[in-house]
């Protein structure tokens, strides 16, 4: 069998642009994406995925009725990024405090879940 290094070459030169086109527009959407501007409609024929990040402050839920879109590992950077702001914006109320970020999907389906305990103990008596 005899292979034509000219055909292979070509072959190769468009799979290298497709390639190339793609990462170009994988980078567009996220850059969009960050500014506000929706790409899930029907002429992109893809989306983001919508994460909602409920937190619960000792055992008091404050669902997030907006969401987010970002990819999974935005998703989980960003959970793990709010739960010490949490802690820090809130007075300890008891000897033991909880502060979870639970994240859920469009669908609201629970996906991460990160927590905090925050334990005091007052040593003089």
């Amino acid at each position: 069998m005899t292979v034509c290094p000219e055909r292979n070459r070509g072959v190769l030169a468009l799979e290298e642009e497709i390639i190339w086109q793609w990462a170009r527009t994988l980078t567009l959407s996220r850059k969009l994406n960050r500014q506000g501007t929706n790409l899930g409609d029907a002429s992109w024929g893809w989306s983001m995925p919508r994460y909602f990040f409920d937190t619960i402050e000792n055992g008091q839920i404050i669902p997030d009725d907006q969401g987010l879109e970002m990819s999974l590992p935005e998703m989980r950077e960003e959970a793990n990024r709010v739960l010490p702001e949490l802690a820090v914006e809130h007075p300890l109320l008891a000897d033991r405090n909880e502060f979870v970020v639970r994240v859920r999907d469009e669908s609201g389906r629970d996906v991460y879940e990160v927590s905090l305990i925050l334990a005091a103990k007052l040593l003089l008596t």
